[in-house]
């Protein structure tokens, strides 16, 4: 079995460019709370890609005080979970714990 190759995201923006009517949750809320009402309370979308790289588990892209979240089609349900509120805490400036062993956040500006 080959290895995965790590994957690629932003890293967190600056409090700057995530508009102040935005409601940021906590850590705690985050992680428990369900995934589709972290997306309307943040009005952060979440959009299927058509990247079908094993290695590519998620991207966040704030743009203009907007956050969207690109995620693969196919990908288990849980994966997915984890993935998006992990990049959706990062955009937010949420302080997590990093993602594990091999994947990483990559800042692209």
């Amino acid at each position: 079995m080959s290895k995965v190759p790590p994957c690629r995201a932003p890293a967190p923006v600056s409090p700057a460019t995530v508009p102040s009517q935005r409601r940021v949750p906590s850590a705690a809320r985050l992680l428990s709370a369900p995934l589709a009402e972290l997306l309307k309370e943040t009005g952060a979308q979440l959009f299927e890609s058509d990247i079908t790289d094993e290695g590519f588990f998620g991207a966040v892209i704030v743009r203009r005080g907007r956050i969207v979240l690109s995620m693969p089609k196919g990908r288990p349900a849980r994966e997915r979970d984890v993935i998006a509120r992990g990049l959706l805490g990062n955009a937010l400036g949420v302080e997590l714990s990093r993602f594990p062993e091999p994947l990483e956040t990559v800042s692209i500006r």
